[in-house]
């Protein structure tokens, strides 16, 4: 991972903490985030994510804590925007209005990824 390529970097005290911030911004987070618009994010791996964060910024000093749950929240409404703007007849589109037939498994449903938008 882009993280342990640039401890060695962003542990350095005498690096500026703006840049820093900017590596931080630029390379680990969408890193870490990559593909998270499609995500249907349990609380547990969104609580991972937290961890990992709040991890990675402790060793970098004084860094202000973004909550990266907020951060993926903002991805998948962001890529729900851009699939409604496209045509019913692409892909996503199909993909976004399609009903599966059948019975759900018994038990409490799983969170499904339109499920977890409606709540953000």
């Amino acid at each position: 991972m882009k993280w342990r390529t640039l401890t060695g970097a962003l542990c350095d005290k005498r690096m500026p903490v703006q840049l820093k911030s900017q590596i931080y911004h630029t390379v680990i987070r969408p890193t870490a985030l990559y593909g998270s618009e499609c995500w249907s994010g349990t609380r547990n791996e969104e609580h991972k994510l937290s961890i990992m964060e709040t991890r990675m910024l402790r060793w970098t000093l004084g860094m202000k804590v973004v909550l990266m749950v907020k951060k993926m929240q903002e991805k998948q409404l962001r890529w729900y925007g851009h699939v409604g703007r496209r045509d019913e007849s692409h892909v996503t589109g199909m993909a976004m209005s399609l009903e599966v037939a059948g019975i759900r498994p018994r038990g409490r449903p799983k969170m499904r990824w339109m499920d977890r938008l409606e709540l953000t």
